[in-house]
Order: structure tokens, then C-alpha cells, then sequence
């Protein structure tokens, strides 16, 4: 049998693309490999980090997040009720202001406003009379030219 040179030639030259193109697999395989590695090892560490977070965030924050929120429930002693309470209460103000701005009821206010006055204008006339002898008329008797009618 004869060899022929072009035979092998070609022979190798297919054997020597098949090793690059291998080696050239194999690169990109270990790079990839690497690469897996790398992104594994990064993993690793920020678990380990979140992991030292969320201790610490059990051992402190969270005690004292349940503290406030115990402590504030307590303050306004926090009921299934509340709602309908708050809503009641607001209600409840709201018809108490309506009644003490409606007109008779501003009528009556005034009334009781100048009776008092008036009373207390009497009671310093009575004191004024006895200590010092004269009397003061009332400013709603008419008889003050100020306040006549007319």
C-alpha cells in the first residue's frame, strides 16, 4: 500500500482542526466551569450575609418593632370595636355642634349670657349702693340713652 502524501496531509490536517477545535472546547468548557464557580462562590457569600442580616434583624429590630406595637395598643386599648366607636364618637360631635349653632339654640346662649350679665351688673349696683350710696342702671333697661329704642 502506498501512502499517499495528499491523503495525509488532508488526514492531518483534519486531525489538527479536530484537536484545536476540541481544545477549543474544552477552553470555553473550563471557562464556563470557572465562570459557574465564581457565580456559586458569590452566591455563597451574600447568604452568608443576609443570614447575619436577618439575626440581626431577629434579635433587635423585630423584639423592638413587637414592643412598640404592644405598647401603642395598650395606649389606646385597641378593641374590635374601635371603628364603630371612633365613628359613633364623631357622630356624636357632629349632632352636639349642629344643635349649639342652630338658632334657638343661639337665641337661648344669648339669653343666658345677658341674664348673667345682667345679674352680675346688679349684684355690683347692690355693692355699689351699700358701700358708696348711689345706684347704676341696667344697660339693657332701656333707660340708658345708648341703648333706647326709637
Amino acid at each position: 500500500m502506498a501512502v499517499d502524501p495528499f491523503t495525509v496531509g488532508v488526514a492531518g490536517a483534519f486531525s489538527l482542526a479536530n484537536g484545536l477545535l476540541g481544545a477549543n472546547a474544552q477552553n470555553k468548557s473550563t471557562a464556563l466551569q470557572m465562570d459557574m464557580a465564581a457565580r456559586a462562590q458569590e452566591f455563597q457569600e451574600r447568604k452568608v450575609a443576609t443570614d447575619a442580616l436577618q439575626q440581626r434583624w431577629g434579635a433587635i429590630e423585630v423584639p423592638a418593632w413587637q414592643q412598640y406595637l404592644q405598647g401603642n395598643a395598650a395606649l389606646k386599648q385597641q378593641n374590635i370595636f374601635d371603628p364603630k366607636q371612633m365613628a359613633l364618637e364623631s357622630d356624636r360631635y357632629g349632632f352636639n355642634l349642629k344643635n349649639e349653632l342652630s338658632p334657638d339654640a343661639l337665641k337661648y346662649t344669648q339669653k343666658k349670657n345677658r341674664d348673667t350679665l345682667e345679674n352680675a351688673i346688679k349684684a355690683q349696683g347692690a355693692a355699689a349702693e351699700r358701700h358708696f350710696g348711689y345706684s347704676t342702671p341696667s344697660p339693657f333697661a332701656f333707660s340708658n340713652p345708648s341703648y333706647s329704642v326709637g
